[in-house]
């Protein structure tokens, strides 16, 4: 009967471990993100689980109107938002995002130069 009880023993302290160890962080994560998610508002800046960034222009219950570019709006599931951005990550996106439209600029001049000297030629 003793070696039973250690058995039960050592079973029930592993299941511990387990629950303490595995379970329970996964449980306060969720509930963190479930708050986060909850707390966002209009002009937050947020990445999806898919990857898009963009500012929060409406909140619904279970959805959010995102802007991802000028002039172009996305709705996604709320609960597929990964988190928001901070002001220091906001800013440097707005910089990327800065960045992406000069080299498209760049880069649609240069098409033009070259059309325009093909038509020369």
């Amino acid at each position: 009967m003793d070696g039973m009880a250690q058995v039960y023993m050592t079973g029930l302290f592993v299941a511990f471990l387990f629950y303490v160890f595995l379970i329970l962080p996964q449980q306060l994560d969720s509930k963190k993100h479930k708050r986060t998610l909850a707390s966002i508002q209009p002009g937050e800046m947020v990445v999806t689980v898919g990857g898009l960034v963009g500012k929060v222009t409406q909140v619904y219950e279970r959805r959010l109107q995102i802007e991802v570019a000028p002039g172009l709006e996305v709705t996604v599931v709320r609960s597929m938002v990964l988190r928001p951005l901070t002001a220091e990550e906001a800013v440097q996106g707005d910089a990327a995002s800065r960045l992406g439209a000069v080299v498209q600029d760049a880069t649609a001049l240069q098409l033009n130069k070259e059309a325009d000297l093909k038509a020369q030629g």
